[in-house]
């Protein structure tokens, strides 16, 4: 397993300066409401380079330092576009052909100027090279899209976004602008309000093709789904670093019946089942990330173990924290929101584990799961 280095660690170190001065969730009201986006929060990331990390040929990306930097962004539940524009939207990018539209825009798309995100969720949440509904005709001027998309990540700040469609002879890759004619944007009531949905409805909008139906597409695709499985599980694991920070800093200092509650051994054996989950998900998100030829059972198994333990954390935190933890005024619920969501993002546990019996139904990588190699 691959371990971070002292430039990443010194790196690190300064992004979490940055994030702890700036308190991105502190902006964020208890109750419900629209997100509050800090785009000179933003720029200042994009300043430190950490915007960059899949913005490049695919030879020259950096899965590693970017899960450790979306562990940092999640230790802060910071509601930024990181696992949309960072890492979805310029992994799909820099795998297609380079024309001087895709040069432009991973360019932008590193240095913050250009905030994008994917049309490529299915109703499952899954990254999907097969939209439902989602057509592409040709126009006088270029190319219009009509249909639907059921969720789209942080569409309420990005500027355009990035879809495959139907054109007639295959799945072709198009970006379209947000703000457009023919684009009606609906914000769906979604758990985690630091990363929001919405829904999409299309009527003839105007797009610009990006890459003809053909491998480039599907290639295409597929690295948006290992960047974004990477960075999510990299995020869940810092949210749930921080749940067990929290819970240790609460147990210290809740007095009952005369005694801090973190002297009792119920409350001990919570944290250490904590601590397990987090450093079982953490080796999990970095083998995935850090090996160069990981596989798509390496990626099912980390989605499986950080959203499980994410989960299981977000939920031994509220137990330790008691009523306070159910207030509007912890900043608890925030991380425990995304968690949750976060689990079930870029798919679930069961549909991950239903990809692993796959695999061994087909024969796949059948020597690399056997205990006796």
């Amino acid at each position: 397993m691959k371990v971070p280095d002292q430039d990443q660690l010194d790196y690190l170190a300064s992004l979490t300066a940055l994030l702890s001065r700036a308190e991105p969730v502190a902006g964020l009201p208890g109750e419900p409401a629209d997100r509050r986006f800090d785009e000179r929060l933003w720029r200042s990331i994009a300043g430190t380079g950490a915007l960059g990390f899949f913005a490049c040929p695919p030879e020259e990306q950096d899965p590693f330092t970017a899960v450790l930097v979306a562990e940092c962004l999640g230790s802060f539940a910071a509601p930024l576009p990181f696992l949309s524009s960072a890492a979805l939207a310029s992994a799909f990018t820099a795998v297609l052909p380079r024309t001087d539209a895709t040069a432009e825009l991973s360019a932008r798309l590193a240095d913050g100027t250009r905030i994008a995100t994917v049309g490529l969720l299915g109703p499952d949440g899954e990254v999907t090279a097969e939209p439902r509904d989602l057509r592409a005709a040709r126009a006088a001027d270029g190319w219009t899209i009509s249909g639907s998309l059921p969720f789209v990540l942080d569409a309420d700040i990005a500027h355009e976004v990035l879809v495959v469609a139907d054109d007639g002879t295959g799945q072709a890759a198009f970006s379209l602008v947000l703000d457009s004619p023919g684009i009606e944007r609906r914000e769906l009531v979604s758990l985690d309000r630091t990363q929001p949905l919405s829904a999409l409805r299309l009527d003839r909008a105007r797009a610009v093709t990006l890459c003809p139906p053909g491998p480039g597409v599907t290639g295409a695709v597929a690295a948006a789904r290992r960047a974004g499985t990477a960075v999510l599980c990299g995020d869940l694991v810092g949210a749930a670093q921080r749940l067990l920070d929290l819970s240790v800093e609460h147990a210290k200092v809740r007095v009952q019946f005369g005694r801090a509650i973190g002297s009792r051994q119920a409350i001990k054996h919570k944290l250490a089942d904590m601590l397990i989950r987090v450093e079982s998900a953490r080796s999990a998100a970095y083998h995935f990330a850090g090996e160069a030829d990981s596989t798509e059972r390496a990626a099912a198994l980390a989605k499986i173990v950080c959203s499980e333990a994410a989960v299981s954390c977000a939920r031994d935190a509220l137990q330790i924290h008691g009523g306070i933890g159910f207030t509007w005024e912890h900043r608890l619920h925030w991380y425990f929101k995304r968690c949750t969501a976060g689990a079930g993002l870029l798919g679930t546990p069961a549909r991950h584990r239903e990809t692993l019996l796959d695999l061994l139904a087909s024969g796949l990588h059948s020597t690399e799961l056997s205990f006796t190699r």
